[in-house]
């Protein structure tokens, strides 16, 4: 099953994110996949802050750092193994500047989600709503949002639930077709 789940900074998505998960997994501890960098210490506490979480959530939790390429996701993976990725925002603004191949970058990262998919792999992917914002008036930024925005799009075309958290609350925009995965989804909602 492939959920995606966007919400604005704050709000409770990534903890929202972290409950379904271990709903999701079975034999073995969830994969987190993270993305931050400790560049400021603004990101160094974000950072801190999610570790803490984790750590009290009771859960053993699987971590590996992804932060501009992919080659650590060059690894198995389990259909008795939930995926978390926070977030597919960071991950794509921690490249942007850099002198890489964006399209290719985009495309090795579709080329993932939809192996997971098709392996049966429970993945949520994790982002930030950040299309409210006023129109920037730095064209790298707009740039950005398009990209994020396109990304969202095919995200949720292929997911199989997507949902938008505000204020902590989780609105569920698209439901799974599956009894079982819309079952499992209703059930998260009262965890929180």
């Amino acid at each position: 099953m492939l959920i995606f789940i966007s919400g604005g900074a704050r709000s409770g998505k990534s903890q929202y994110a972290e409950r379904l998960a271990a709903t999701l997994t079975g034999a073995r501890p969830p994969l987190y996949i993270a993305s931050g960098q400790a560049l400021d210490d603004e990101m160094k506490a974000r950072i801190q802050h999610h570790r803490d979480l984790r750590d009290q959530s009771g859960i053993l939790w699987e971590t590996i750092e992804v932060r501009d390429e992919l080659t650590p996701l060059d690894r198995p993976f389990y259909k008795e193994q939930a995926v978390l990725w926070d977030c597919l925002t960071t991950w794509l603004g921690n490249f942007w500047f850099a002198d890489v191949d964006k399209h290719a970058l985009v495309d090795a990262l579709k080329h993932q989600i939809l192996t997971w998919k098709e392996a049966g792999i429970p993945v949520i992917l994790v982002s930030n709503e950040v299309f409210d914002e006023p129109v920037s008036v730095y064209p790298e930024t707009e740039e950005y949002r398009n990209w994020l925005g396109s990304l969202h799009q095919w995200i949720v075309k292929e997911s199989d639930a997507s949902i938008e958290v505000v204020f902590g609350l989780p609105k569920v925009w698209k439901e799974p077709a599956n009894e079982t995965d819309s079952q499992r989804i209703a059930v998260s909602l009262t965890v929180l």
